[in-house]
């Protein structure tokens, strides 16, 4: 895959990632803490910047 291949998929990604965040707070915040809520976010958007740097600084391609 060249580099304008991998970005599309990260942002692919990205969207997908934050589409379920979005639906895990209309549904689930007032159920949980904010905190754990909170948490999760910011789980998920380190995992976005793991796939990122695998993705588009892969140097084995």
């Amino acid at each position: 895959m060249n580099k304008l291949e991998k970005s599309s998929l990260v942002f692919v990604i990205f969207i997908f990632l934050s589409s379920l965040t979005l639906l895990y707070f209309k549904y689930n915040f007032t159920f949980f803490m904010p905190i754990l809520s909170i948490s999760i976010l910011t789980m998920l958007i380190l995992l976005t910047i793991v796939i990122i740097l695998v993705l588009v600084y892969d140097e084995d391609t």
